[in-house]
């Protein structure tokens, strides 16, 4: 399902209103939950009055999806970022940037990652399936310039198995009571993808160990 906010800003003023009740949402979310969420409590927290919110917003769901956007946005834009940088250097370098960016991007707010993973299933699939789509876009453009030095040649199934395992191995370990070390997780799922791809010598990608 998807929903809509009602009036789009076009003044700085009116993008600063709609910038404060998204902001006091992404609070009221990550503090209350989605049962605490309330629009009359964001109105409060964004201290404008509630017929201002609801200018913009239809309502509470409304609200989520524009905090689940605005995350959304945040971890492609890191993805994006990485991805191109990674362009001109050797596979298993691209794998571990790619890696660590996968882990960073679920990394810069994990308390509202994992609430924007649960309203995206309630209100739809919409989000999670855009990032993890533009993400193979990104994969299988760097694959095909690198095909050569690879093991798979279906490079679209090659880039939706990367895409879809490293990110289910992160957020299986982020929504654990007990999470592993972060560090040695991203270690093992880049041994991993390099060995799928075919190259048991990694040697060319140590560095740094993740944080």
């Amino acid at each position: 399902m998807t929903v809509n906010s009602r009036r789009q800003p076009k003044q700085s003023r009116s993008k600063a209103t709609v910038d404060a009740i998204i902001t006091a949402t992404t609070q009221v979310l990550t503090q209350d939950g989605y049962a605490g969420l309330t629009t009359n409590r964001v109105a409060e927290v964004a201290g404008v009055s509630i017929g201002s919110l609801y200018q913009y917003f239809n309502g509470k769901e409304s609200l989520v999806q524009a905090v689940i956007e605005r995350h959304a946005d945040s971890m492609l834009a890191l993805l994006k970022t990485t991805l191109a940088d990674s362009v001109g250097t050797s596979v298993p370098q691209a794998v571990r940037s790619f890696v660590r960016a996968m882990l960073d991007a679920h990394s810069l707010d994990p308390r509202l990652h994992r609430v924007c993973v649960e309203q995206a299933f309630h209100l739809g699939l919409e989000h999670i399936l855009h990032i993890r789509g533009t993400a193979q876009e990104l994969v299988e453009f760097y694959l095909q310039e690198h095909q050569e030095a690879i093991l798979p040649k279906d490079l679209k199934l090659t880039a939706s198995l990367l895409v879809t395992t490293v990110d289910a191995n992160i957020h299986s370990a982020m929504l654990s009571p007990t999470p592993p070390d972060m560090g040695a997780l991203g270690d093992e799922v880049i041994a991993m993808v390099l060995r799928y791809l075919g190259i048991l010598d990694d040697s060319e990608a140590e560095g740094p160990a993740l944080p």
